[in-house]
C-alpha cells in the first residue's frame, strides 16, 4: 500500500562548491591544508568520490555550501569550520 522510502544509509552527502566560491572556501576552512589548492582539482576528486559511492550502491547528494552562510551556521551551532562541520 505504501511505498518504502530508501534507507538513509544508502545516501551520502558530498559538500559541493561553486567555482566562484572556491577561493573563499579556502580562506574560511580551518582545514584548508586538506583541500585541493584549485577548484578543478577539488572538482575532480569530488566527482571521483561520487562515482565510488555509486559503485558501492549508494546515492550521492551534492550539498552546496555557501561560504558565508556556512561560517554563520557553524558559529551558531558551535561547530568548527572544518571537515566535521561539513559532515554535519
Amino acid at each position: 500500500m505504501f511505498e518504502r522510502m530508501p534507507q538513509a544509509a544508502n545516501h551520502a552527502g558530498i559538500p559541493w562548491y561553486k567555482r566562484r566560491d572556491y577561493a573563499r572556501i579556502l580562506e574560511i576552512m580551518e582545514d584548508r591544508d586538506r583541500l585541493p589548492t584549485t577548484f578543478d582539482k577539488w572538482q575532480g576528486r569530488a566527482e571521483k568520490a561520487e562515482r565510488q559511492l555509486r559503485r558501492e550502491g549508494r546515492t550521492p547528494h551534492r550539498v552546496h555550501i555557501d561560504p558565508d552562510k556556512f561560517v554563520a551556521w557553524c558559529t551558531a551551532t558551535g561547530r568548527n569550520v572544518d571537515a566535521k562541520g561539513r559532515a554535519h
